[in-house]
């Protein structure tokens, strides 16, 4: 493994962060005024990012977006054999995007929108729904908060779902992170969460993402201060699991640590990190990807890999954890992807800056049991942009295997990618494929959401289409509300383990990130796939 940053290595043992972990139910109040909407993702560097991206575009033969209204038809649900079970599932309206991510157990599967959460039971019948304020414990209204970017997990180990959201006041003054879980392994409600918060006050954790290793919970986050208006580096935050037993542990039972500004190992900062959702706890340790700043340099050819251990307990018999890193894996040069046009309107659909989108750890017994690391990103290729995937090997500090989804006539930007692992808490199976959706559109189509496979050392399939026909227009800039309703696909894999029964074997659903926002009807589609058999869930 590589050095570790002297900027991240001088913070590995740090004292806890304060102020620590507070219930939710005991947030103070926010500033005056009134809660505001959920918003979109912020660029690290608002003007270079424009710069960056118009060049982008140019480049792929872009167009300045001009708008005017379009049109198209509702979408169009691709059949295929054995695809089961439907059912409706949660939206939200009034705004964009809707930030969907979901998780399933042995029993339950739970999706988060960002103004809803709904829960179901396997076959598909609704058992709860309700507002993510009430599932965080958040309060909105005049001196409330708003919530965006929710997350949901689903850890085998300690048999509970996890959540995280980003919560702020109307003057983004007032700022944090709701984090939470399940009190058992079958919540009914939202009662059945005990809900916290991490007090950020003026800084602002952007587009957080939810990981783990055995012992920590991990947020990653990009921080911006002065009302959202400076980026100040990128970082993660580690919170201790909770102790067994279904009652809410109180605020002292934890502690709170933080990794301290990243950076590469070129002494670069280094930008949005992703925790990585622990399949496997065989070793216990976690990890978290980050990669260059692509608004401030032109290109990269390496990924940046973190990891966290445990490294004894404190006097109170809380886990201490050991941070180590950065680990500089070489990959092939990528660069700022361009925007993504749409059939119908001259509205171009923002590709994100090249940052990951989400990752999972899981032991893959094609490579000799290795525990690794699958991320993947939209980078400049194909037609404008392409989505880079990435298998890594974080002992070794190098690829297992990589690709590409790419087409010469399509932009293809926003995967969700998971190996096809399994595990029960107890033994494990499978993770040697994997599944992979993308959003893709062309000024010649509309844009749809589609999906590739690989199983073990075959090809990679070709694009295969799970939605299109998509009405438009649409608009994403920066989270500016769409006047007309908007949702997200969400897409998400599972693996069927029939053989393995009566023993409660669950692959994790991992989160689509960010899929392509529909403004049409209310509906919503989840895909399941192993590559052979593709479940779906849809509204």
């Amino acid at each position: 493994m590589a050095a570790s940053s002297p900027h991240l290595a001088a913070r590995a043992a740090t004292a806890p962060a304060a102020p620590g972990l507070v219930p939710a139910g005991e947030l103070g109040p926010s500033h005056a005024g009134p809660a505001l909407g959920p918003l979109g993702f912020l660029p690290l560097h608002a003007r270079d990012y424009a710069r960056a991206k118009a060049a982008a575009n140019a480049r792929a033969g872009l167009a300045p977006s001009r708008p005017r209204r379009g049109g198209g038809g509702g979408p169009t649900i691709s059949s295929y054999a054995n695809v089961a079970p439907s059912f409706n599932g949660t939206y939200w309206s009034g705004g964009t995007p809707p930030d969907t991510t979901g998780a399933i157990g042995p029993d339950r599967y739970i999706e988060t929108v960002n103004t809803q959460y709904a829960i179901y039971s396997r076959s598909g019948a609704t058992v709860n729904s309700g507002s993510l304020s009430s599932l965080t414990g958040i309060s909105g209204g005049l001196f409330g908060y708003s919530l965006s970017d929710p997350q949901m997990m689903w850890d085998a180990k300690t048999q509970r779902f996890y959540y995280s959201a980003v919560y702020y006041d109307a003057f983004l003054l007032a700022n944090g992170l709701a984090v939470g879980w399940s009190k058992t392994a079958t919540p009914a409600s939202s009662n059945d969460f005990c809900k916290y918060a991490i007090d950020f006050g003026t800084e602002l954790p952007d587009y957080p993402k939810l990981g783990d290793s055995s012992d920590f919970l991990l947020f990653g986050y990009n921080k911006f201060g002065n009302g959202a208006s400076t980026y100040d580096g990128s970082e993660f935050t580690l919170v201790n699991k909770p102790p067994a037993g279904s009652a809410c542990a109180p605020t002292s039972a934890f502690a709170v640590y933080t990794s301290g500004v990243l950076h590469n190992a070129d002494n670069s900062p280094a930008a949005t990190p992703v925790p990585a959702n622990l399949v496997d706890d065989s070793n216990g340790t976690g990890y978290v990807v980050a990669n260059a700043d692509l608004t401030e340099t032109p290109s990269a050819s390496s990924v940046s890999l973190y990891s966290v251990s445990t490294n004894g307990s404190d006097a109170n018999g809380i886990p201490v954890p050991s941070i180590s890193g950065p680990t500089n894996v070489a990959v092939s040069s990528y660069a700022m992807p361009s925007s993504a046009p749409q059939n119908g309107s001259s509205y171009l659909l923002d590709t994100l800056d090249g940052r990951f989108e989400a990752a999972v750890a899981a032991v893959d017994p094609g490579h000799a049991n290795t525990t690794a690391v699958w991320t993947a990103h939209a980078v400049f290729g194909g037609a404008g942009t392409e989505e880079r995937w990435y298998e890594i090997d974080p002992g070794a500090g190098a690829l297992l295997q990589s690709g590409t989804v790419s087409s010469s006539s399509l932009f293809v930007w926003n995967g969700a990618i998971s190996p096809d692992r399994a595990n029960n808490g107890a033994a494990g199976a499978f993770g040697d494929s994997m599944a992979m959706s993308v959003s893709t559109s062309s000024a010649a189509t509309y844009p749809a959401i589609q999906f590739v496979s690989k199983r073990g050392t075959n090809p990679q399939s070709g694009l295969m289409t799970a939605v299109a026909e998509l009405q438009l227009p649409l608009r994403k800039a920066f989270g500016v509300p769409l006047p007309q309703r908007a949702h997200h696909v969400i897409a998400a894999l599972a693996v069927p383990l029939a053989s393995f029964e009566p023993a409660p074997f669950d692959r994790r659903i991992e989160q689509a990130l960010e899929p392509v926002e529909v403004a049409t009807a209310p509906r919503r589609e989840a895909v399941f796939s192993d590559g052979s058999e593709i479940h779906r869930v849809k509204g």
